[in-house]
């Protein structure tokens, strides 16, 4: 279980792994909402687009390690594609995110945004796709069993979320970041096996090479 902590990090040994995240998806869906809320901030109903790029910076304990999570906030302006696809390098997770309210919005998660992340992350990057403003259900028009599908065609978590109502916000954010520690751990075990191994087998190979040399 994973619980949040609300002091800043301020120096490498106040923490154990920083987390680069980011938000996409198209304007007005509810990414600066979702970012200011999971941060402990006030909801706004007037929120202003982003212009260009924005981050906060929040810290959590997983497995008793603090990780810091340096998060992202994307405009999803065409005309800033070019500042913030730069943004998008080194990035470990993407919150991927329409508003169930907006058909548009979820055609534009098919249509652009997917190949927008597979163009500028790298490889395995852990995805999350949000159906935000869940705390207005009377005026959805994207069906919760069409999102399901496509993330589990395209390999994503999936979670509804509303920004307004602080709903679903705290266990998205904590499954992306379990998610990466938990890959990170496993790439890092792998890597020590692997390294044991080739250590294993030159240690062999030099006390073959040292007979030979004897005899």
């Amino acid at each position: 279980m994973m619980e949040s902590l609300e002091s800043p990090v301020n120096s490498r040994s106040s923490y154990d792994h920083l987390f680069k995240l980011i938000i996409v998806g198209d304007s007005c869906v509810g990414k600066t909402s979702i970012l200011q809320r999971f941060h402990g901030e006030t909801f706004l109903p007037q929120s202003v687009p982003t212009i260009g790029i924005d981050f906060r910076i929040r810290t959590i304990t997983y497995q008793n390690k603090i990780i810091k999570l340096q998060i992202w906030d994307t405009s999803g302006q065409e005309k800033y594609d070019s500042i913030t696809t730069s943004y998008y390098r080194g990035a470990l997770g993407v919150l991927l995110v329409y508003d169930i309210t907006s058909s548009k919005s979820f055609d534009s998660i098919k249509t652009r945004w997917i190949k927008h992340i597979n163009a500028n992350t790298r490889k395995g990057v852990k995805i999350i796709l949000i159906g935000n403003k869940c705390d207005v259900p009377t005026k959805r028009v994207v069906k919760s069993e069409i999102a399901e599908a496509l993330a589990v065609n395209h390999g994503f978590k999936y979670f509804e979320t509303s920004a307004k109502e602080n709903i679903n916000l705290e266990t998205a954010f904590h499954e992306m970041a379990k998610d990466i520690y938990n890959e990170k751990c496993l790439r890092e075990e792998s890597k020590s096996v692997t390294l044991a191994e080739t250590s294993g087998k030159k240690r062999k190979t030099n006390r073959c090479c040292q007979i030979t040399i004897n005899l």
